[in-house]
């Protein structure tokens, strides 16, 4: 620590300029000013946000673009900077890790430092420049893998996972796919070598990939990753609980996921049993693991829902709604988006209680986290602030709100436009189901040709999106055929109605053969029909 670090008196001044900038932005302006003439204070001025004190994140960023450090202050800076990404401070991490692409010397620096900033890139919302990071990275691993295997095999392997993450944010599910499986054959590979090393990663590696998998629609083929991998890590985990549990617990979850993808009632024994063990490991160390409990327990109501055990759902969502509550209260920064997705969550579970003034109460204060967070942060949080506020229409239309709930969800399909515009292949799915969520809300106040128009906006993507990957997206392509055909016989047009009803009985019935869940969605589909035929005295 420099002298300047050790004086009280700095500190004091970075924390009440740190406040200030809760109230004015000439005090971020100021702090930028005061790090940029005293490098020095720049490790202190990370251990202020760190406080959550103000927002100078932006601050401290801008000054460490501005001066020039050597690898010692760098090193120091990052030892300063929290171990997971918080809110307060992802703008200076970036610039941290841009520091040292400045300096670094050799290919294998360079491809590390990539391989952060493109995770440091993605918390920003900066994801075309996280994607070419982490594709750069994989490149240059590659190249030093070809020469010496034995040194840049693992760092291939990780970059390729982190690589998988960025293609599935922006929409290349397929690639991304490729990518996860890559990963995980040389983790196999690794393991078999050095087991005790590369077994946890492989693991890790399983569980991406089984996602991965679920994603392009090959849900039956991810079941098998995702139960190796837990195999894995519960065999470690016997030898060494301490180390493995954790993940034990995060994979266990995953395959509650992947199993209630084929049959529901399977995926909650595993979920239940990653709640025990965040049980048991949140009573050793609350700080650590309550925030991981509090996602499970949101998990587990997921796999209750779909059980039709709706009423123990609710008992769990408002567990960890409490205790994402009480970890906010501590670190608001660093749970705001913990807080944001449990109100979604408790705001669906609230009205099988009959509940439904609450639940719009919470879908309401979910929309105001993520607007909090997407001024700070657009680009990353805009995708979830247009999912909330669909939520909202929703709820607002269940309290028979029905033209107040227009304006959230018109607001819902402005964002998705303006990203799909952008990013049409991460967005374009999103903008379906936004356009049919409005549709619905124009419906019910009997503007029908208008709902028709958007319910045919968003076939044309959905149909579009199934020409090129169908195993993907032919289950959203049938919702809107089922869609367009309760609109359609709304204006009347019931021979079209029917012919379209027609095609996504017919598409489902092709889905439930890969896709059982979609049994439900087939009778719904095969209801209307029956309705059409009987209109039309067939």
């Amino acid at each position: 620590m420099t002298k300047t670090e050790a004086n009280p008196r700095a500190a004091r001044v970075l924390s009440v300029l740190a406040g200030a900038a809760n109230h004015t932005a000439a005090a971020h302006d100021v702090v930028q000013d005061l790090l940029r003439a005293n490098p020095d204070l720049l490790t202190l001025a990370i251990r202020v946000a760190r406080d959550g004190v103000g927002p100078i994140d932006h601050a401290i960023s801008g000054a460490i673009e501005s001066v020039d450090l050597d690898a010692d202050r760098i090193a120091a800076l990052e030892r300063a900077l929290p171990p997971q990404p918080t809110q307060t401070l992802l703008h200076t991490a970036v610039a941290v890790t841009q520091a040292w692409l400045v300096i670094v010397a050799t290919d294998a620096e360079r491809a590390y430092h990539l391989r952060e900033i493109g995770v440091r890139l993605a918390a920003v919302g900066r994801e075309e420049d996280a994607l070419a990071s982490a594709q750069e990275a994989v490149t240059i691993y590659r190249r030093l893998a070809s020469a010496d295997a034995e040194s840049y095999q693992p760092e291939l392997a990780r970059s390729l996972s982190g690589y998988a993450t960025r293609l599935a944010v922006a929409g290349r599910h397929v690639d991304a796919l490729a990518s996860a499986q890559e990963a995980a054959t040389i983790y196999r590979q690794l393991a078999s070598a050095a087991p005790e090393s590369y077994e946890p990663e492989l693991a890790r590696s399983l569980t991406a990939y089984a996602t991965r998998l679920t994603t392009v629609g090959r849900p039956l083929e991810a079941l098998d990753p995702a139960e190796e991998a837990v195999g894995v890590l519960r065999r470690l985990a016997a030898t060494k609980p301490t180390t493995h549990e954790p993940e034990l617990a995060s994979a266990l979850s995953a395959l509650g996921s992947r199993r209630a993808d084929i049959r529901p009632e399977d995926g909650l024994a595993p979920s239940q049993e990653a709640v025990a063990i965040y049980r048991r490991l949140a009573a050793v160390d609350p700080d650590t693991y309550r925030s991981e409990l509090a996602e499970s327990l949101g998990s587990l109501s997921i796999r209750l829902v779909q059980l039709a055990r709706s009423h123990e759902a609710l008992a769990l969502a408002e567990e960890a709604i409490a205790i994402i509550r009480e970890l906010v209260e501590k670190n608001p920064a660093a749970h705001q988006s913990n807080l944001a997705t449990s109100l979604v969550n408790l705001a669906y579970l609230l009205p099988v209680a009959n509940r439904q003034e609450e639940a719009l109460d919470a879908a309401r204060e979910a929309v105001a986290v993520y607007r909090r967070m997407a001024a700070a942060n657009p680009a990353a949080i805009e995708p979830m602030l247009a999912r909330s506020l669909s939520g909202l229409g929703i709820r607002l239309a269940a309290v028979g709100r029905l033209q107040e709930a227009i304006g959230p969800s018109e607001e819902a399909v402005t964002i998705d436009r303006r990203l799909a515009e952008a990013n049409p292949t991460a967005f374009l799915p999103h903008l379906a189901t936004s356009l049919s969520s409005l549709a619905v809300r124009l419906a019910a106040l009997r503007r029908y040709e208008e709902a028709l128009d958007l319910t045919e906006q968003a076939l044309i993507i959905d149909r579009q999106l199934s020409a090129t990957s169908p195993i993907e997206y032919e289950p959203a392509l049938a919702r809107s055929l089922t869609n367009l055909g309760i609109r359609l016989a709304e204006v009347g047009r019931h021979e079209e109605a029917l012919s379209t009803t027609r095609e996504a009985v017919a598409l489902y019935r092709r889905l439930v053969k890969r896709l059982p869940h979609a049994i439900n969605d087939l009778a719904s589909a095969e209801r209307n029909l029956r309705r059409l035929r009987e209109q039309l005295g067939r």
